[in-house]
């Protein structure tokens, strides 16, 4: 009854209403008639009721509705007998409508992530193009780098509608999808291409809109490659090895994680310009990451204002440690927490495996590491600083990962 009141406009939903009621009364006729009661009296009974409403004089009545009634009555005459559900029957039953509940939500829990990666998109616009479009062969002498970062943040600066960027292929598809592959995914997506994808550069010069968002510049950038380059892409689901990342203690976070609403606001306008860019304070970019060295070059500071978790995640698989990400494997967020968050942490760089170990040693205290060759007894791992700066903690599990695979890519046509 609330399905058909939520979809009443559906033409299967009366399908099946209809014969929802024409079982209704059929189990009800026969259980009546298994308690002992003749048929001939049930039949005549559910006649005369019959009977009265269609000769009542009142305007408003008690609808009778529902099967054929010839049907109904020739079925309780004959009264046939009905086989019984034996255990094994029943047990099958319970099965298939426990599976008829479960499969619709599993495979919805399965496809989010793909969700998510079109939601933005739809909300961005849909599809849509730059007015008009260059792309020159580059070389490093003539490197042009965008005023915001082509990486998958919200950090932005308006451009007036003009997109200027110089980098290998491979980084404008990662812009155009919105998305930062691990290592191992960026190795996969490029197995089967060409060498020139990810080492040769290109000089891309467009204009836009002058309200141009930094969404729809994706998706602009998704028509040229499709127009220029024929690339053809698309999303796989595939089951793999991740880090979940979640709270150590539910309900409590660490000092150096607050939510942003707590700490310096960001401007109004979106831009990756903050009012604590001349302050000596890190960090001092919204909706950015920010990495720097400390004065002794011996650790490194990581951190964003105005970010939110999904994006924490994603880009742990990012952070520099010693020239290669140390979390090698995509991190699915399960901290539960929503909104935007401040945070900034202090670590030594390490390799990926010493780091992949002490995700398996996961409440450990962290040891002391080594970076650049020196020693340093103060300093600690960037899971260590997860859990001790920011209450988080990595845990290997196994997901759902969301792989863009290249089916088709060909060097850029002619300007």
């Amino acid at each position: 009854m609330i399905v058909e009141a939520l979809f009443w406009f559906h033409p299967m939903v009366w399908w099946l209403g209809a014969r929802l009621v024409e079982e209704r009364e059929r189990a009800c006729d026969e259980e009546v008639l298994r308690l002992g009661n003749q048929p001939e009296v049930y039949a005549e009974g559910i006649l005369k009721i019959c009977e009265l409403c269609w000769q009542s004089p009142l305007r408003c009545v008690s609808g009778v509705t529902g099967a054929n009634l010839g049907k109904r009555i020739e079925e309780i005459m004959t009264n046939r007998s009905r086989a019984r559900l034996s255990a094994a029957q029943k047990m099958l039953l319970a099965v298939g409508g426990a599976l008829a509940v479960a499969l619709p939500l599993a495979l919805g829990i399965m496809n989010a992530p793909l969700r998510a990666q079109t939601d933005w998109q739809a909300a961005a616009g849909g599809k849509m193009g730059f007015e008009v479009a260059s792309i020159k062969p580059s070389t490093l002498e003539t490197v042009r780098y965008p005023p915001f970062p082509l990486d998958g943040g919200n950090a932005f600066t308006q451009t007036g509608g003009r997109f200027t960027a110089d980098f290998p292929l491979v980084t404008f598809i990662d812009f155009a999808y919105k998305i930062a592959p691990t290592p191992d995914q960026r190795q996969s997506m490029l197995a089967h291409l060409p060498k020139w994808v990810a080492t040769d550069r290109f000089l891309i010069q467009a204009k836009a809109p002058a309200n141009t968002t930094k969404d729809q510049f994706r998706l602009m950038m998704q028509t040229l490659l499709a127009d220029r380059f024929q690339l053809a892409v698309h999303f796989e689901s595939r089951e793999a090895s991740v880090y979940a990342l979640s709270l150590v203690k539910a309900g409590k976070l660490g000092p150096n994680l607050r939510p942003h609403s707590e700490g310096p606001p960001c401007p109004a306008t979106g831009n990756i310009d903050s009012p604590l860019a001349d302050a000596k304070v890190f960090p001092s970019i919204c909706e950015t990451y920010m990495f720097e060295r400390t004065p002794d070059r011996a650790r490194v500071r990581w951190g964003s204002l105005n970010t939110t978790m999904p994006s924490l995640a994603k880009m742990l698989t990012h952070v520099p440690f010693s020239g290669a990400s140390a979390v090698d494997r995509p991190v699915v967020d399960e901290t539960g927490l929503n909104g935007a968050f401040d945070f900034k942490i202090e670590y030594v760089p390490e390799s990926p495996s010493l780091v992949a170990n002490e995700v398996q040693r996961a409440g450990e205290p962290a040891r002391p590491a080594a970076s650049e060759g020196q020693p340093d007894p103060d300093g600690i791992t960037v899971l260590a600083a997860l859990r001790e700066q920011l209450g988080l903690k990595l845990t290997s599990a196994k997901g759902q990962a969301q792989i863009l695979v290249i089916d088709h890519v060909e060097r850029p046509s002619a300007n």
